[in-house]
């Protein structure tokens, strides 16, 4: 015969409903747990984080436009903040895309003349 579970003694047999009131009930508490969390085990939260995006990238995209588009003001200040903080990757990748759009015009051209 099985033993009863004590309520209070573990907390993996806490009930679910129990704990969720609790985080609610203690949101500061909750936020400095998980920080300290993600700041102990950095590396693993680092390799969780890509791999989902490896397998959700479309729905990690998607979700990133739609933000962008509900906040333009803030998706163009970290813009920003991005180009003043990496200068030479923000030059190149400006190179590329002039470079990619003069190709697409020479292209266009092209095919209007033939």
């Amino acid at each position: 015969m099985s033993r009863p579970r004590k309520y209070a003694g573990d907390a993996k047999q806490r009930c679910a409903s129990a704990t969720r009131a609790w985080q609610r009930a203690n949101p500061d508490k909750v936020r400095a747990a998980k920080r300290a969390y993600y700041e102990r085990n950095a590396d693993k939260v680092r390799a969780a984080k890509r791999a989902y995006y490896e397998r959700n990238a479309d729905k990690v995209r998607a979700a990133k436009r739609a933000w962008q588009r509900a906040n333009p003001d803030k998706a163009r200040a970290a813009n920003r903040a991005w180009q003043r903080a990496n200068p030479d990757k923000a030059r190149a990748a400006t190179r590329a895309y002039r470079k990619r759009i003069l190709r697409l015009a020479k292209l266009a051209i092209a095919a209007g003349l033939q």
